[in-house]
């Protein structure tokens, strides 16, 4: 069990945030804080460890970010690693019919969240040359899907973001990570049809053949890396870096599958 680190988990409370959490509490003595509107069940338990903070708050508020910087002091005495999560699908939608509302929310969340976390909490990571962990994905560059604008753009623009903080910052260490195709929400939707005409024919099929060949991952594949990375058991010489979370932890490559969006 390694030692203990002082790690804030920004939508640790669930999906793979929530995966995040429990590894770091079940495999290290860390201390974790987790900061986020949705905490599952499952965690309150946990909080009998002694090691582990919920902050149940959004982290595009201005107060909810501030109360989460206090906790962590008060409970961690600072901070070693700030692992952020947090992010959503968006509207899937093509651009003629998309609501403004939806998609300022989208990019509230998946960027400007992160940064203005970033932000919060860069002085406490300065003093102890500690780590920043964001899920992006490889949609910022790589694929693209109709009706995906939001969440394609709004992975860009935290890509780049990742890349320039670190290229700033000489005394913090930046690392990206992108998830496979995970088990949400999303794809279920997908493949039950609930997009079709939005997406193309040939674009929802890619979901129903990975269904049915078992590609989409369970969200422990992908959380295992990014804790084992938040508790430094694996070496990284990258900064700035975004990589699949199998890149980072060789050992996930025989379990995952292939899906990759």
């Amino acid at each position: 069990m390694a030692s203990g680190r002082r790690i804030l988990v920004v939508g640790g409370g669930l999906g793979i945030g929530q995966k995040v959490t429990q590894y770091l509490l079940q495999h290290h003595t860390a201390k974790v804080v987790v900061f986020g509107l949705h905490v599952a069940p499952e965690l309150g338990p946990l909080a009998s460890t002694g090691r582990l903070h919920i902050v149940q708050g959004d982290a595009t508020s201005d107060a909810a970010r501030a109360q989460a910087r206090e906790a962590v002091l008060e409970f961690m005495g600072g901070i070693d690693t700030l692992v952020i999560t947090v992010g959503v699908m968006g509207e899937i939608q093509r651009l003629g019919g998309m609501s403004s509302v939806k998609l300022l929310q989208t990019y509230s969340i998946n960027v400007f969240a992160p940064m203005l976390m970033c932000q919060t909490f860069l002085p406490e990571l300065r003093k102890t040359r500690g780590d920043i962990i964001i899920l992006s994905s490889t949609v910022d560059k790589n694929v693209k899907y109709a009706g995906w604008i939001q969440y394609c753009s709004s992975k860009a623009a935290l890509t780049r973001f990742i890349q320039v903080l670190a290229h700033e910052e000489s005394d913090v260490k930046v690392h990206g990570v992108y998830p496979g195709l995970t088990k949400t929400t999303m794809p279920a939707e997908i493949i039950a049809g609930k997009f079709t005409g939005i997406m193309t024919d040939d674009e929802v099929q890619k979901f129903r053949n990975w269904d049915k060949l078992g590609e989409i991952e369970p969200p422990e594949w992908c959380a295992n890396a990014v804790a084992k990375l938040a508790a430094r058991d694996i070496p990284v010489w990258t900064n700035g870096v975004c990589r699949y979370y199998y890149e980072y932890d060789p050992d996930c490559r025989n379990l995952r599958g292939s899906a990759q969006l």
